[in-house]
């Protein structure tokens, strides 16, 4: 008697036109919802680095904050970031000091004072901080500086504290940072992919923006930094002049 009544149910229903999913029907749905992933992720992605980028310019924003402070406090001086690492005075200025040096682009490192070790003719700089500061400031006044919005401050760095020259060579690589006694370059510490083709700066009038990899030979570093020198546009530099890695960025 329950076959029965069983038999009926199931006649029933398929009489209504209730069926399960063919194996077909399975695989296009699946499908479907694969492109679709395949559509939204690269999305996110990009919404995720996006993401990074404005909390990098927040902290950079704060770091402002902190060195308006203390130039306030001391007569127009200038942090040293020559003798101790530029963020040193401004904790004083700062809540999370460790945390505001750390740009969300890049994973945590320790943060050292070394900037490296190697052999007699280079060296093989590490990781030091997320954000180095333009030692050619240190010990200068800050009502004594013109163009404030083109003086480089705080930024993206692979080291605390950087020198630049307009005749520094960019990297050969992403990622190379070996630089040569004699020659320094330390524009290679600052010439990092963090950004889409950019890295986050501070400027001396306070304000904060992306910086394009080769627009950095074209900003005022220092009195003597030639702003046409031989890696800008104006200076001769060619497209080709540039290591391969570099050539797809914008030119300045």
């Amino acid at each position: 008697m329950g076959a029965r009544k069983a038999l009926r149910r199931f006649q029933s229903w398929a009489g209504d036109g209730r069926r399960a999913f063919t194996l077909i029907e399975l695989l296009v749905v699946i499908s479907i919802v694969v492109l679709l992933m395949a559509l939204l992720l690269p999305a996110l992605h990009a919404a995720k680095k996006q993401a990074r980028a404005v909390v990098c310019q927040a902290k950079l924003r704060q770091w402002g904050i902190a060195f308006y402070a203390y130039v306030a406090d001391n007569d127009g001086k200038m942090v040293d970031g020559l003798s101790q690492p530029w963020y040193y005075p401004l904790k004083a200025y700062c809540t999370d000091c460790n945390d505001m040096l750390l740009c969300p682009a890049v994973p945590p490192r320790a943060l050292t004072n070394s900037i490296g070790t190697g052999t007699s003719s280079e060296w093989n700089v590490p990781w030091t901080a997320a954000y180095g500061d333009n030692a050619s400031l240190a010990w200068q006044n800050w009502d004594d500086l013109s163009s404030k919005g083109r003086i480089p401050a705080v930024f993206d760095c692979l080291a605390w504290s950087v020198r630049v020259k307009h005749t520094d060579h960019p990297p050969e690589y992403e990622g190379d940072t070996l630089i040569q006694r004699s020659v320094q370059d330390h524009m290679k510490l600052v010439c990092t992919n963090r950004h889409g083709g950019g890295i986050n700066m501070l400027f001396l009038d306070w304000s904060v923006r992306k910086v394009g990899l080769k627009e950095l030979w074209t900003l005022a570093w220092d009195e003597d930094f030639d702003t046409a020198g031989p890696w800008t546009k104006r200076g001769g530099v060619q497209p080709d002049d540039w290591p391969l890695w570099m050539r797809k960025f914008k030119d300045y």
